[in-house]
């Protein structure tokens, strides 16, 4: 295929179509480099009418390219060749040097050095660098078979268009793989932290409670309220231990809920009996507001549980003494909603969009908390298929609604 000076127009809309397609690849999964090499070659190929292609990252002559990827040849020729290319000859003038080769045949080019048994033989050939700004770091090559037209000056400047697709796209795939390395080496790391700490809480809880359930008055004279406080700490160490897991988990997308058709009215009425007391003891009146009828949502009870009681916990740090806390559950056209209000300070408007931050805390004076809790209500809705929003004004207190969809439902 010969592009004239007419038909430049035409070359760049075939361009912009291959860009298109090498972005979709992208955008279905950064990650996975070698789908997305695959997908440039192909579209450089289309636009040139190449018969063969390929695509290489590396510049050490005594190490093959890695990753290879190619088009145009079957299979069962790549095995019959048997390993991939070094970046020598022609292909190390063009990784190497930074050197784009335009050569209507390959064979008489000052660079060529043979091409492996079994390789199909090549007559015109375009290769160009894949560069960062400072250096190239990879070639792209498109052949096609003796006889053929040679490449034109218009297909080098569509095909270094690619080959800037390729450097972007290369770059931001490692960046994205190193990404999650770093999350899976933090997400190991506090499991044997977690782990490790765990064990001296679980003996020092043990033992407290062992010592506060059968020790008599006599021996507990004196000694109960500071028993008392250091089983309250180890709870305490034990709940951020928790957070901080399921933090790490979703961020890393790991967050595993197990959903089951269940009753809503079970689930609130224990959140509702877990808090009577803390309530209670500061002068809050917590209520709850469930119809008679509603339909079982699909949803992990504990998970659901863990929800609303960083909900209601928030909430009861925010409330002051005489105001009202209500745990609401109704049906909704998104699934069954569940809320939880206060009749405390509110949240101001400049707050509101940094509340499900992780490790965002608010700025009220004298609060203390991870900045987790909310973070963790976010992951888990949404990984039950639904959502959660707040409302909230200054002066009127806050309201937040999550959504779970009914059993039954093919969200």
């Amino acid at each position: 295929m010969k592009w004239s000076v007419e038909s430049s127009r035409g070359l760049l809309g075939h361009v912009g179509r291959a860009a298109a397609k090498i972005s979709d690849a992208v955008i279905g999964d950064p990650s996975n480099l070698d789908a997305i090499l695959r997908t440039i070659i192909e579209q450089a190929c289309i636009v040139t009418g190449a018969d063969y292609g390929a695509l290489g990252i590396g510049t050490d002559p005594a190490r093959p390219f890695e990753p290879w990827v190619f088009h145009g040849m079957p299979h069962s020729t790549v095995e019959a060749v048997g390993h991939f290319p070094r970046p020598v000859g022609v292909l190390g003038a063009v990784a190497v040097r930074g050197q784009a080769i335009l050569a209507e045949d390959l064979r008489k080019h000052r660079e060529f050095r043979g091409l492996p048994e079994a390789h199909p033989d090549i007559g015109p050939f375009l290769g160009v660098p894949i560069r960062r700004p400072e250096r190239s770091f990879g070639n792209l090559y498109l052949a096609r078979k003796p006889g053929r037209e040679p490449f034109t000056d218009d297909d080098r400047v569509a095909i270094e268009l690619l080959a800037s697709h390729a450097a972007i796209c290369v770059e931001n795939a490692r960046l994205v793989q190193t990404a999650h390395e770093d999350l899976r080496a933090r997400e190991d790391l506090l499991a044997i932290v977690a782990h490790d700490l765990r064990n001296p809480l679980g003996v020092i809880s043990g033992r407290v409670g062992l010592i506060l359930r059968t020790a008599s008055s006599e021996e507990l004279e004196g000694m109960r309220r500071p028993l008392e406080a250091i089983e309250r700490a180890a709870g305490r160490m034990e709940r951020l231990i928790r957070d901080l897991l399921d933090a790490a988990r979703i961020e890393a997308g790991h967050l595993v809920v197990e959903r089951r058709p269940e009753r809503l009215g079970p689930i609130v009425e224990e959140a509702i009996e877990t808090f009577r007391p803390l309530c209670s003891d500061k002068g809050l009146d917590l209520r709850a507001n469930l119809p008679p009828e509603i339909p079982e949502v699909l949803c992990d009870r504990e998970r659901v549980l863990q929800a609303l009681a960083n909900l209601l916990g928030n909430a009861l740090k925010f409330t002051p003494s005489g105001g009202v806390i209500t745990l609401e559950a109704r049906p909704s056209a998104d699934g069954a909603l569940l809320s939880v209000t206060d009749t405390g300070p509110g949240i101001a408007a400049a707050d509101l969009p940094h509340l499900f931050d992780r490790f965002w805390k608010a700025r009220q004076a004298g609060q203390q908390g991870t900045g987790l809790g909310l973070y963790i209500v976010k992951g888990i809705v949404e990984a039950h298929g639904g959502h959660v929003r707040i409302e909230s004004e200054p002066g009127k207190g806050s309201a937040f609604r999550l959504t779970l969809p009914f059993s039954g439902s093919d969200r």
